[in-house]
């Protein structure tokens, strides 16, 4: 009896490491082969218009106000993460939802841009390029409420679950804040 109990229990957590793996959006992904393929399409470095017409918030001054006021614009969706060591905010603009601008909380200067392919379904996969517009990393979200973060050599950097990220250990190392749109 207790050799069927560790044969099942074996078993059991031998299963939920196995769909852990796969990725579901109407097809199935492993997330392995998705990071790999992502990571091959690459662009190595944006164009330089994208970071030099954004390089500075034009509406920092409503932006943060917004962010800390709760209040939404119809232009435009906000979001603030808080990452512990630093807080970034970001802009995505509704006429070009291609293109996501994260910049310092403090200053409004540009930190980072995110491109992303916009579709209905999952997984999505995001690139991320630094202020100089040089490639950083990855993110590849499995739902709504679930994203992997990868560093340019495919490494896991961390595990968004919510508003919560975690490192490969699981403890917990940033929580994200939105702002919802009020109409």
């Amino acid at each position: 009896m207790k050799k069927l109990l560790i044969v099942l229990f074996t078993y059991f957590f031998a299963q939920i490491n196995v769909y852990s793996d796969v990725l579901t959006g109407g097809l199935i992904y492993n997330v392995e082969n998705l990071k790999r393929n992502s990571l091959k399409k690459v662009v190595k470095e944006l164009p330089a218009g994208v970071i030099k017409d954004n390089i500075k918030d034009s509406n920092f001054y409503k932006n943060r106000n917004a962010l800390k006021s709760s209040i939404a614009y119809t232009d435009r969706e906000l979001a603030m993460f808080d990452l512990g060591d630093s807080e970034v905010y970001a802009v995505c603009f509704k006429n070009d939802p291609k293109y996501t601008y994260f910049y310092e909380n403090d200053s409004g200067k540009l930190k980072s841009v995110a491109i992303e392919e916009k579709t209905n379904t999952f997984p999505k996969v995001q690139y991320y390029y630094n202020s100089s517009g040089i490639f950083t990393h990855l993110i590849i979200k499995v739902s709504k409420s679930e994203a992997f973060i990868y560093n340019r050599e495919g490494k896991l950097n961390s595990h968004w679950i919510g508003d919560r990220a975690y490192d490969k250990d699981k403890k917990l190392i940033g929580v994200a804040y939105r702002v919802h749109q009020v109409d």
